[in-house]
């Protein structure tokens, strides 16, 4: 005879009040559970509010800095009368003064590295200079005063320098010297003649990157080789500044 196979006891059903607590007890459960949840969902949404409120703190802090900066900002090069920046190269500068004095110089762009929010006040300085006696360069260029004195006032050289077009991304600068107008004429023919080009002093130039080397000169670099062989060269230090008016806000 077999074995009989062995039959589970069967649970005996829940009362009514059993299975009401048992329901009750699943529904705080799913209620804990979500409450979790929220807490957590509150929680990240706290640190991403927190996260974009510091970083936009961060930034108005960083642009009101950068503006405090910008607001007070200064700017300063150098330039050399006898060097050309290729992009902006020296060309000449004549100028009545009075009418007994003229200017006799160079002229060139100056752009700043990176722009103003407004054009800036530029103040130029002279730093080098090196120039030989005007009344012995003129007279060995074969200039003979006509008017008395006019020897002794070539004696007495007069820098002059002018800035125009201000903007926020440069300016112009010009320097030169101030003579009688009767040597300023006759010297402003000499400066235009590429007859008066030391060559010499034009292939050195070439080789320390002053000119750029091509195999004739331009009008401009004529002048501007003739007057650093005949007046000097000279070292203009420029400084630009925002406005008083940007540092105060207006």
């Amino acid at each position: 005879m077999g074995r009989s196979a062995k039959v589970p006891i069967a649970k005996p059903p829940l009362s009514d009040a059993d299975a009401l607590a048992l329901a009750q007890r699943d529904l705080q459960e799913k209620r804990r559970q979500n409450n979790i949840a929220l807490i957590g969902i509150a929680v990240t949404f706290l640190v991403a509010l927190i996260s974009l409120v510091w970083n936009s703190l961060i930034q108005r802090q960083a642009s009101h800095t950068s503006d405090v900066l910008e607001r007070t900002r200064v700017a300063s090069g150098e330039v050399v009368t006898n060097s050309n920046d290729f992009a902006h190269v020296w060309s000449p500068w004549i100028e009545s003064v009075s009418p007994i004095t003229m200017s006799l110089g160079v002229g060139r762009d100056v752009r700043f590295e990176r722009p103003f929010r407004t054009a800036p006040k530029v103040t130029l300085s002279l730093s080098a200079l090196d120039f030989p006696d005007m009344a012995a360069a003129l007279t060995h260029l074969g200039f003979t005063p006509r008017e008395p004195g006019l020897q002794s006032r070539l004696r007495h050289v007069n820098v002059a320098t002018e800035v125009t077009d201000v903007t926020p991304n440069g300016f112009r600068l010009y320097f030169g010297i101030g003579l009688p107008t009767e040597a300023a004429k006759f010297l402003e023919s000499h400066l235009t003649s590429p007859a008066l080009v030391d060559q010499a002093v034009v292939s050195d130039m070439r080789v320390s990157r002053m000119l750029e080397n091509r195999p004739q000169l331009t009008p401009d670099e004529v002048w501007m080789s003739n007057f650093y062989t005949t007046i000097g060269t000279f070292t203009v230090t420029w400084i630009a500044q925002a406005e008083e008016a940007q540092t105060k806000g207006s």
